[in-house]
């Protein structure tokens, strides 16, 4: 380490331990004496604020949650968490790590490795990785920037060195094969995100396709971007037929991006955008069916990361109540489409007719299909699988 940045570290040390001792925190008082498990990562998923709710109530165990100043956003996290930490860069996670005490677990989340691998190599207890974005599956070995390729390289210290994996979709095979890593000692729990029943709205089985209503929830891109969430072309292929669009953009979405989108209202009468909301405000009764972003003959292919990845919004539309429109370019949640029969699977090419393919489809057996597996997979019913693999390393304490 370079003199000045030890120098660094040790008064980001100092400074945080004058603020605990003192009370001058914002953040609630650390324990030294109380078990903990603690949940770290850069960005905050909604999957694990679901897995925390799931485990309910632990007043043996606090639950921690550790998240950069960049990756926090209250919106996503709710109230889940006993005590949250954000931490601004390496050193000061590093201190932060050092301050708390008794950690039982730790629960550490992707997208990216960088602090996660820091967090796994500095503590001395079980490091789960809850995997989703593995970037190895979207570029293989070559990555095209440099933080994506220093980034493999922690990725793969973790996969060597977990001492379990829970994986929500398929990538996580996908990426031993690709690192060429094979931890047999590690434990793993395939645990997908499934449908939160205290979210689920009530079905319309009435409802009409008059006037067809599509919504999108999720991160988007810039209109000049080569991403599958630059939804310029697919709102330019809709625009010929009796549907509309509304997208409700993640709150990690850039002020930039969405004033691009606000502009294209005046361009396009069908569509509309809204602003971000919390997820406990979200409502989407009144919309026909949820979008999966489409890819077009610009999109970018992410090798195997569009046959293996699952995703969030899947869920949420189930909750809804609402059938998902999408495309076999996520071939994993396609599968999911076809074979429970819960919405609609198209080509980009065939958009500019989809006023067209959607009077095909008998809607009320959709919403009754959405009904079933809704309930089949809730994740109510699944509280035993995640209480028994934290079991496995938490020595039988929840």
């Amino acid at each position: 380490m370079k003199y000045w940045d030890k120098i660094e570290e040790v008064i980001y040390f100092l400074l945080d331990g004058i603020q605990y001792h003192l009370g001058l925190s914002t953040r609630k008082k650390l324990s030294y004496t109380k078990s903990k498990i603690l949940y770290l990562g850069e960005y905050f998923p909604v999957r694990i604020r679901r897995i925390v709710d799931l485990i309910g109530e632990t007043p043996q165990l606090e639950k921690v949650l550790f998240i950069s100043k960049w990756g926090f956003e209250p919106k996503l996290i709710g109230n889940n968490f006993d005590r949250i930490v954000i931490f601004r860069n390496k050193y000061q996670l590093k201190t932060l790590l050092r301050l708390e005490k008794n950690i039982q677990l730790i629960h550490a989340f992707e997208p990216k490795a960088y602090f996660q691998s820091m967090a796994n190599q500095g503590v001395d207890a079980p490091f789960l990785y809850d995997t989703q974005d593995i970037l190895i599956n979207y570029f293989y070995q070559n990555p095209p920037k440099k933080w994506q390729r220093v980034n493999l390289k922690y990725e793969k210290i973790i996969l060597q060195n977990a001492d379990g994996f829970i994986s929500q979709s398929l990538e996580l095979n996908e990426a031993f094969r690709l690192h060429n890593v094979k931890n047999k000692r590690s434990k793993r729990l395939f645990f997908p995100i499934y449908c939160d029943e205290k979210n689920f709205k009530e079905i319309d089985f009435n409802k009409s396709l008059q006037n067809v209503s599509l919504v999108y929830i999720g991160g988007i891109n810039p209109i000049n971007s080569h991403s599958s969430s630059n939804f310029l072309p697919f709102i330019e292929s809709i625009q010929n037929n009796d549907v509309r669009l509304t997208i409700f953009p993640s709150p990690f979405s850039e002020r930039e991006c969405y004033q691009e989108y606000k502009q294209l209202e005046k361009k396009f009468p069908k569509f509309t955008m809204q602003k971000s909301v919390p997820f406990k405000d979200l409502d989407l009764t009144t919309y026909h069916f949820g979008i999966i972003p489409f890819n077009n003959e610009f999109s970018e292919r992410y090798f195997s990361k569009h046959k293996y990845a699952s995703t969030m919004k899947f869920f949420v539309y189930l909750e809804m109540g609402i059938p998902i429109l999408m495309t076999n370019f996520w071939e994993f949640p396609a599968w999911l489409v076809k074979r429970y029969k819960l919405g609609l699977v198209i080509s980009y090419d065939e958009l500019n007719r989809i006023d067209e393919l959607i009077k095909t489809v008998n809607y009320h057996e959709l919403l009754q299909n959405i009904k079933e597996f809704r309930d089949r997979f809730s994740i109510g019913t699944k509280r035993e699988k995640i209480v028994a693999f934290y079991n496995l390393f938490l020595k039988d304490v929840i």
